[in-house]
């Protein structure tokens, strides 16, 4: 709540002249709030009209016609302030009545004179178009409340130093379920957790230091019990000076539970998705120990080679699943990240593995979990045929790049080797390896193929990089 040193903070820069005004605006945005009931109201009106009507009866019959037609006005800025539904029909009531007061006192008692009849008619006239003026402008603020009045979220002002001056019906509404006996002068913070007051303070502040801020505070509704609100402080300026704030409270509790909500399922559905891949990665681990005790027990040369080509492709596809149970991000996979695991892979089981340098180029690309598996297939069988064809037993470099043209990507690896032979062609030179790794790239990637022996081999990939669902790599950072 704003203290007294808070209160009159501002009267060292606001003119004294501007203080009547907003006492009297504070004054009318409190008769607007719901301080009274619907039937204290109608009651207000009921005993206020029946006066006036009465006063003006005895005055008229006493030939007395000047001081008590100007209180017709007061009935009917009461009903156009607090009804402005019934505004423009409770004017033109009261101007008939008013006629007919005179059609009774002028023709049949006699006692005002025919001279009166034309200001009589004047001023019933001017009772309606009162009454009509104030209606239109108290509608827009009437239907306002309601609107605000109807949604989760309540508007409440104050000013620095005439304190809360206004709450819209929902916010006066939570402040009379608490039992706020005098809501003007507590406010808002009666309501809100013990826990989160001085968050509200500090928001405050803040809003009359002249900084437009959000906070998320817990209000203590009586029905409800506790909800979530997320309310906006907005300074409110005059000639550049802070005299208070507008501040706008929004009920989030329920965003604020599906929220939790979704959270906790991709919490769990991640924790399924990543054993799932713990899973996979220990039975492909499982089939490559079964391989390697089958290579070890085999003499024949090819059947060697061909189960160790066999283990290279699970390997490939075993660190996929590895990377995804230990990363963070099961969707976009950093390029770099796990093309290096791979290759370390790779070469762990390799002879060359001291004495190959390799290379790894990203450019920051990362690529989306249902074409992982394929690339790194890709890469393994490229890799794997550098390896075993490439360097001949001697010192050797391989460069692994990855990169974006337009819609494009282009994946490359290239190494200094021994080169392809002059005519050499997938179809009747390249093993098993290399003819699933064209396949692979033209059905599944719908790329293309290529390569050249120019001071070792270069081979070139490019396919689309694919938009939405079936994006392959992006630059996501």
């Amino acid at each position: 709540m704003v203290n007294d040193d808070k209160m009159t903070s501002g009267t060292d820069h606001t003119e004294g002249v501007h203080i009547p005004y907003r006492r009297l605006n504070r004054l009318l945005l409190m008769a607007s709030s719901k301080e009274l009931t619907l039937g204290q109201k109608t009651l207000a009106v009921t005993i206020v009209t029946s006066i006036v009507i009465i006063s003006s009866i005895i005055g008229l019959y006493s030939g007395m016609n000047v001081i008590f037609p100007h209180f017709f006005y007061l009935p009917i800025i009461m009903v156009a302030y607090w009804f402005p539904h019934r505004g423009v029909a409770f004017s033109i009531g009261l101007g008939i009545l008013y006629v007919s007061e005179f059609i009774l006192f002028g023709l049949i008692l006699e006692t005002i004179p025919q001279s009166e009849w034309v200001p009589v008619v004047s001023r019933s006239m001017v009772f309606v178009v009162v009454g009509i003026v104030l209606t239109m402008l108290r509608w827009e603020g009437f239907t306002l409340n309601r609107i605000i009045g109807d949604q989760d979220k309540f508007v409440f002002l104050l000013d620095r130093d005439l304190g809360y001056f206004y709450f819209s019906p929902s916010a006066y509404e939570l402040l009379r379920k608490a039992d706020i006996k005098n809501s003007f002068e507590h406010g808002i913070r009666s309501i809100i957790s013990e826990d989160d007051r001085n968050k509200f303070d500090e928001a405050e502040e803040k809003a009359l230091s002249g900084q437009e801020i959000r906070q998320q505070l817990t209000i203590n509704d009586v029905e409800a019990g506790r909800r979530i609100y997320t309310i906006c402080f907005k300074p409110l300026l005059k000639e550049d000076e802070v005299y208070g704030y507008e501040a706008l409270a929004e009920d989030e509790t329920e965003i604020m539970d599906y929220k939790a909500c979704l959270e906790k399922a991709v919490s769990e559905k991640t924790a399924l998705l990543a054993e799932l891949h713990h899973r996979v990665r220990n039975n492909l681990a499982s089939i490559i120990g079964l391989l390697n005790m089958q290579i070890r027990e085999t003499e024949d040369p090819d059947v060697r080679r061909s189960l160790m080509e066999s283990e290279s492709r699970i390997l490939a596809v075993s660190s996929v699943h590895t990377l995804m149970y230990e990363g963070d991000d099961l969707i976009n996979i950093d390029f770099e990240d796990h093309t290096g695991r791979l290759l370390d892979d790779i070469l762990e089981s390799s002879p060359q593995k001291d004495r190959l340098t390799v290379n790894i180029e990203g450019n920051g690309l990362k690529i989306t979990h249902w074409s992982i598996t394929d690339i790194s297939m890709i890469i393994g069988e490229l890799f794997t045929n550098s390896l075993k064809h490439a360097f001949k037993d001697r010192d050797g470099e391989v460069t692994v790049k990855l990169e974006k043209d337009g819609c494009e990507c282009i994946l490359t690896l290239a190494d200094n080797g021994i080169g392809l032979p002059p005519d050499f062609n997938i179809d009747s030179n390249g093993r098993l390896g290399l003819k699933i790794t064209r396949r692979v790239v033209e059905v599944k990637l719908s790329g293309h193929l290529s390569w050249s022996s120019e001071g070792g081999t270069e081979w070139t990939i490019r396919f689309p990089c694919g938009d939405g669902e079936f994006k392959v790599c992006s630059d996501l950072q």
